[in-house]
């Protein structure tokens, strides 16, 4: 898909979209004030992290079906060194909020992890 449709599919201007990446429930797409949106066949919502698995669409407004999809399985940090856990996370943005909300849990959060991590959430610039 490109810069056009995605504009069109979200009403936005093609200068707006600033950032176009592929999410296994569709795009990510980043537009120029920062904001975030997923964009899937039926319709789209707003990027939190918290990925929908189905998006439909009722009376032209986004509606999220959280029952049916639990992605909490795959989503378990592992224990071990930083490492391990940054090579679990690799470039999933899930993965990326699921291993901050765990390091922010811990009685003692490693701060070289959390920087690392922090980098991957935020857009380059």
């Amino acid at each position: 898909m490109d810069v056009t449709e995605v504009a069109t599919r979200l009403s936005v201007a093609d200068a707006d979209v600033h950032k176009i990446e592929q999410h296994p429930d569709g795009l990510v797409v980043t537009l120029a004030d920062g904001q975030r949106r997923l964009l899937t066949e039926v319709g789209w919502v707003p990027f939190t992290g918290e990925i929908p698995c189905v998006v439909t669409e009722e009376d032209d407004e986004p509606v999220v079906d959280p029952e049916v999809c639990d992605r909490s399985a795959r989503d378990e940090v592992p224990t071990g060194n930083a490492g391990e856990v940054l090579k679990w996370v690799g470039n999933d943005y899930d993965r990326v909020i699921v291993a901050l909300q765990a390091e922010e849990q811990r009685e003692l959060p490693r701060k070289g992890l959390m920087a690392a991590l922090q980098k991957l959430v935020e857009p380059a610039e």
